[in-house]
C-alpha cells in the first residue's frame, strides 16, 4: 500500500510539472493579459508545490521516492527558470517570430516529459527536443539576434533548454 501511495504522489506531482510546463508555454503562444496569465500560473505553481508536499510526505523514508522527488524538484527549478523569457524583455512581437519554434519545444519537451513519467527506468529518445532546440538556435542566429533589442535573454533561453534535456536525460 506504501509502494503504490509513493508511486501516485510522485506521479501526481510529475502531472502538476508538466502542466505548469505547459501553462508556462502557453504563456508565450497565447496572447492573453499578462495579468490573467500570472494568475494562472500562480494556480499551477500551488497546484505543484501541495504535490510536491504530498510526494515528500509519502517519500521521506524511502531513497528511491526521495531521489526521485529530488529530480522532479530540479526539473521544475529549470522549468521555471526557463520560463523567465516572459519576463526578461517586453518586446511580445517576437514570440510572433518564434511561433513555430516556440510550440515544436512545447510539443517535444511535455511529450518527453510524459515519457519519463510512465518508465523513469526505461532509456528516452530525445532527438526530436534536441531538433527543436537546434532549430531555435538556428532561428536566434539568423533572425533574433539581429531583430531584438537585447538577444541576450535567448541566449539564457537556450542554455536552460539544454540544461532540461541533461535533467531529463539524467538518471534518477
Amino acid at each position: 500500500m506504501r509502494d503504490y501511495r509513493v508511486k501516485k504522489s510522485l506521479s501526481n506531482t510529475y502531472h502538476a510539472l508538466i502542466s505548469l510546463h505547459q501553462s508556462f508555454f502557453g504563456s508565450y503562444l497565447k496572447q492573453d493579459n499578462l495579468i490573467t496569465q500570472s494568475k494562472k500560473l500562480y494556480q499551477k505553481q500551488v497546484k505543484f508545490i501541495k504535490a510536491c508536499q504530498t510526494a515528500r510526505h509519502y517519500c521521506h523514508s524511502l531513497e528511491n521516492g526521495r531521489k526521485a522527488l529530488a529530480k522532479i524538484e530540479n526539473l521544475h527549478e529549470v522549468i521555471c527558470s526557463l520560463h523567465l523569457l516572459r519576463y526578461r524583455f517586453n518586446e511580445f512581437a517576437l514570440f510572433e517570430v518564434c511561433f513555430n519554434e516556440m510550440q515544436e519545444l512545447q510539443k517535444t519537451s511535455t511529450a518527453l516529459l510524459y515519457k519519463m513519467t510512465r518508465d523513469p527506468d526505461a532509456g528516452l529518445d530525445a532527438t526530436e527536443f534536441m531538433n527543436a532546440i537546434h532549430a531555435f538556435e538556428n532561428l536566434y542566429s539568423s533572425t533574433l539576434q539581429v531583430v531584438a533589442r537585447d538577444p541576450s535573454v535567448f541566449q539564457f533561453f537556450i542554455q536552460d533548454l539544454y540544461a532540461l534535456h541533461v535533467l531529463i536525460m539524467s538518471p534518477t
